[in-house]
């Protein structure tokens, strides 16, 4: 999200306030905070930076006691415990760093981040604009060691993020796609007979709750393959509705789903073993 501008009015607001003698930590603009006030009244040179002191081993032993206690670094930053001028909440998380009181993971993610050399970055942006249309975002990050959200923002700064269908068009996408299909597809079908065990229980399960209906209950049929008796429904047989000026007729196949998926997979098998070489 884009910041937004300080309009003239703003300004002449903050410079009003100032004038008056009101302390940057109480000026008031509507829709802005705090860190935001500071940092405007600096860019126009309206107050001094100030160097905050070095944290005393007391600050430090309180910013853990209150760590334990469970307030996080913004709350900390709003109660103003560590005296003028203010920190704010990312001095008092870089705190929290050196004391070794943040995640681990996160720790290790912020040391390893992309730090950009001279010139790199311009490299990057333009290798970005002349080639964000035919290499999707995961090559460009893997081939700068970024993450993909670097790639995404940056895109997005310079107006060529690509549509999701151009994405999926690439080459290295197309090959990438076709290669988990295969893997599925390969996954799919050896776990065949574990699918089928598990479709069979679920269809005694439904045959059971329709058989408990006693007042809509379907009559049973005997699938002629496997002889097992199931109900005439389209939920165990496959069916074909023919309808009629008044009212809808069923006609139901004597085979059960169960056995016209085996014969399916039976014939689909050898192409299945062409194709991924199972």
């Amino acid at each position: 999200m884009k910041p937004i501008k300080w309009n003239k009015a703003e300004r002449e607001m903050l410079c009003s306030q100032l004038r008056d003698g009101v302390p940057i930590e109480r000026v008031k603009i509507p829709r802005r905070k705090r860190e935001g006030i500071r940092r405007q009244a600096l860019k126009l040179c309206l107050i001094e930076k100030t160097r905050h002191r070095a944290p005393t081993k007391e600050d430090l032993l309180l910013l853990q006691f209150l760590r334990e206690q469970g307030f996080n670094a913004k709350e900390i930053a709003e109660m103003g415990v560590l005296h003028t001028p203010r920190r704010t909440a990312n001095a008092i998380q870089k705190y929290f760093s050196h004391m070794g009181l943040v995640d681990p993971i996160r720790s290790t993610a912020t040391k390893n981040r992309k730090v950009w050399q001279n010139g790199e970055l311009q490299r990057f942006e333009q290798f970005l604009v002349q080639n964000s249309k035919k290499i999707p975002p995961r090559q460009i990050a893997k081939k700068f060691g970024v993450a993909m959200t670097t790639v995404d923002q940056h895109q997005r700064k310079l107006g060529v993020k690509s549509t999701f269908a151009e994405t999926m068009a690439t080459p290295f996408m197309k090959r990438h796609v076709r290669k988990f299909l295969q893997e599925r597809s390969k996954k799919v079908i050896l776990r065949f007979e574990e699918h089928i065990a598990q479709r069979e229980k679920l269809l005694e399960e439904l045959a059971e709750i329709l058989r408990s209906k006693k007042a809509s209950r379907p009559e049973d049929r005997r699938c002629k393959k496997c002889g097992k008796i199931w109900l005439k429904h389209r939920k165990f047989f496959f069916h074909a509705e023919v309808k009629m000026p008044k009212r809808s007729v069923w006609y139901f196949t004597r085979i059960c789903v169960i056995c016209e998926a085996r014969n399916r997979h039976k014939k689909r098998m050898p192409r299945y073993r062409r194709k991924y070489a199972i």
